[in-house]
């Protein structure tokens, strides 16, 4: 699975907000996911920001309109070229 999200917090506010089960994370503060480009899997470090109940907001590492797996299997590494359905 993969999602995409991109919430408006207020006027002329924009947020990334992806699943929880997206991030892999390092503490509360910062995490890494894995984002499909081009078909292949890569790992980005990014800075999480409010959770938002099943969501979190990134604040960096992760731009609008890329694509992060969801529920990612602990077999995932970089490099692994996938198909999306």
């Amino acid at each position: 699975m993969f999602v995409r999200s991109v919430i408006r917090l207020g006027e002329g506010r924009q947020a990334v907000v992806i699943k929880e089960t997206s991030i892999l994370k390092q503490d509360e503060l910062t995490g890494s996911v894995f984002v499909i480009k081009g078909g292949v899997l890569s790992i980005r470090k990014v800075e999480l920001g409010m959770p938002m109940g099943e969501e979190r907001e990134i604040r960096s590492g992760l731009n609008a309109g890329e694509v992060a797996v969801e529920r990612p299997e602990s077999g995932f590494r970089e490099g692994i070229h996938v198909v999306l359905e």
